[in-house]
């Protein structure tokens, strides 16, 4: 590895594409060479700015690296390009307030963010990113709004459901979170954990008593000695 990381710096190569310059950054960052990697993206992000791909690796190492000023530089960049200054718009904010509430200016990021909430977000998968990030920022209702207009996209995706379930049971919305955890469960029936979801939350609820009752004893019989599934079937029979 060392011998592979010092051939690696003194190559100098040109990527042709958005592609090959990912691929460069990938193998730069897997030998370790992260200034390296950072030094290739600020050459050819804006050269190939048409590539989404690039701006959100680009994005990524930064977050990773804790360049804040060099990742709200970016997302100005992003606002003014021509290519993708309105597609990756909404991105574009959310990395802004990434870099804020990185130095801790609180009120700024949280201004960003909310800049995210005001842009409409067509991309699928963006828009679960963006939420996921959110939500895991301590945003649960910002991700809310980028997931609720999604829900025929997500229709049979469990991941998608369960995002907006945790999401739901962040704003302690009940019928949101009835329906995402049902949803889940229904896509993943065998998975533990959207069983117990969607159970809490009709003992939450107080919907269906019976399918209550029938899915906590399963778990009872999966998990005998954990105390939660004892008292979340001790409650379905209440």
């Amino acid at each position: 590895l060392p011998e592979a990381a010092q051939r690696a710096q003194d190559f100098a190569p040109r990527p042709m594409t958005a592609a090959e310059t990912v691929l460069l950054v990938q193998a730069y960052y897997d030998l370790g060479l992260r200034d390296l990697a950072v030094l290739a993206l600020d050459r050819f992000t804006l050269e190939f700015g048409f590539a989404d791909e690039l701006w959100v690796t680009y994005a990524n190492l930064l977050v990773e690296a804790k360049r804040w000023d060099q990742l709200r530089q970016l997302a100005m960049k992003m606002r003014a390009h021509e290519a993708v200054g309105v597609r990756l718009r909404a991105l574009s904010f959310y990395l802004e307030g990434r870099s804020e509430l990185g130095q801790d200016h609180q009120a700024a990021a949280e201004d960003a963010f909310n800049r995210v909430a005001e842009l409409p977000v067509e991309n699928f998968g963006l828009a679960v990113a963006l939420a996921a990030n959110l939500r895991r920022l301590g945003y649960p209702r910002l991700a809310r709004g980028l997931l609720v207009p999604h829900q025929q996209e997500g229709e049979n995706i469990y991941a998608f459901w369960r995002l907006l379930s945790q999401t739901a049971h962040g704003l302690k919305e009940a019928s949101l979170l009835s329906l995402a955890t049902e949803k889940a469960f229904r896509l993943a029936p065998g998975n533990v954990e959207a069983m117990v979801n969607h159970t809490a939350s009709l003992l939450v609820t107080r919907q269906r008593p019976d399918e209550a009752m029938r899915y906590t004893f399963e778990l009872l019989q999966k998990f005998p000695d954990r105390p939660v599934v004892r008292l979340n079937h001790a409650a379905a029979l209440l």
